[in-house]
């Protein structure tokens, strides 16, 4: 488990987990602070990595973008997200798969998360201990964070699970 919070700027830290700061207060994807835009990352030139971590009653999950290699340039992935047993199989979880994007400009010495993906995960409910993966996937990338137990706390076996995108308020 591991939360990159040195590589993200601007960023705030909420209860351990690293926050993005609104859209209006960093440039566009695509761009540098000056408005030049820049070229759509290669395949190779960037990666998913993922975490989790608890925060306020939920398991946090974390999706983001690691540079590898190459010139600054711009990420913009359309992705689904997907909670599953260690099988594969998608979890009742209401908001499970989640369709979303990922954005962020990478380069060497440069690292400006524009689109995280955080997502809160609460009240789960299992029968028995199992073990559990978060994929992120897209048309040309896939990662995948496995885990055994450590599963978000049970607070009312009468409602549902959920997945929801993870807010400065929670």
């Amino acid at each position: 488990m591991y939360v990159r919070v040195d590589r993200l700027v601007p960023a705030a830290v909420v209860v351990g987990v690293a926050m993005t700061l609104p859209a209006p207060l960093v440039p566009a994807v695509g761009t540098t602070a000056s408005g030049a835009r820049l070229p759509r990352c290669a395949r190779q030139a960037y990666r998913y990595e993922l975490a989790k971590n608890g925060a306020q009653g939920a398991l946090i999950l974390d999706a983001h973008v690691g540079y590898v290699r190459g010139a600054k340039c711009a990420v913009r992935d359309q992705v689904v997200l997907r909670l599953t047993n260690g099988r594969g199989r998608l979890l009742r979880v209401r908001g499970n798969p989640v369709r979303t994007e990922i954005e962020a400009v990478v380069g060497p010495r440069t690292f400006r998360q524009t689109r995280p993906l955080l997502y809160a995960w609460r009240n789960w409910c299992p029968k028995s201990p199992m073990s559990y993966a978060f994929r992120v996937s897209s048309r040309t990338k896939s990662a995948v964070f496995r885990w055994r137990v450590g599963e978000p706390a049970c607070v009312s076996p009468a409602q549902p699970s959920t997945l929801r995108r993870f807010t400065p308020t929670g």
